[in-house]
């Protein structure tokens, strides 16, 4: 009799194991190494990359999400100590949208990003355009929603200071951070009380929403009265 767990013609791919090669690849290539290989040989910044990314290709396709995320995150990182963050942003948003990407690579990469972000040496325009893309990279994605929120409420502060107050305030409406388990509550009542904020500055416009914003606050203080922060 048949074992009735066979699954017949199922094709299973067995998962690669190449962390041989990336550990020797990212020995030779990464963010401290370029710049000597870049006056060393006649390679370019992109040829280099392209190295890095191959393999992330072939280990990615394989099956291994480690030797994946380790390159992936060394391609943003060269980028980022480059200074090069549209290009980063460009690499970023591609390998995102790879098939067979995991959700743990995809989060590594978010967080390399964030570092350039939190770079107070960043101009202004350059913040914003880096702020509005990952804000757009991270969302609907449920794995990195905390960094989603992060980056939209530095976005909606940003876009405050500027005097679009709007524009903020629409952001922060649809992020309901009282939602998100893993955010501490201290950064939950700041975005509900930037959101307030915003809506008396223009609350004869939006009376609802202001209403709406108070109430969530109210109901989420009240339902963790007493918890540890």
């Amino acid at each position: 009799m048949a074992d009735v767990d066979e699954w017949r013609g199922a094709s299973f791919k067995q998962e690669e194991d190449h962390s041989e090669a990336t550990t020797s690849l990212l020995e030779r290539i990464n963010a401290t190494t370029i710049p000597v290989l870049l006056r060393s040989t006649n390679k370019s910044l992109q040829d280099l990359v392209d190295e890095l990314l191959t393999l992330e290709k072939i280990a990615r396709l394989g099956g291994d999400a480690l030797s994946t995320q380790r390159l992936a995150v060394e391609v943003i990182r060269v980028y980022r100590v480059q200074g090069d963050y549209a290009k980063m942003l460009l690499v970023l948003e591609m390998l995102m949208r790879k098939r067979g990407q995991t959700k743990m690579t995809q989060s590594a990469m978010i967080a390399e990003c964030a570092v350039m972000i939190s770079d107070a040496s960043l101009p202004k325009e350059s913040r914003r355009e880096v702020l509005e893309r990952v804000v757009h990279l991270t969302d609907s994605r449920i794995h990195v929603e905390l960094e989603h929120a992060r980056f939209a409420i530095d976005l909606a502060k940003l876009m405050e200071s500027e005097g679009q107050k709007r524009a903020a305030c629409d952001l922060l409406s649809g992020l309901h951070v009282e939602t998100i388990t893993n955010m501490p509550r201290a950064e939950k009542l700041d975005a509900l009380n930037c959101l307030i904020r915003l809506c008396w500055s223009w609350r004869t416009m939006n009376t609802h929403r202001l209403c709406r914003a108070e109430l969530t606050t109210v109901r989420w203080l009240v339902q963790n009265r007493g918890k540890p922060s």
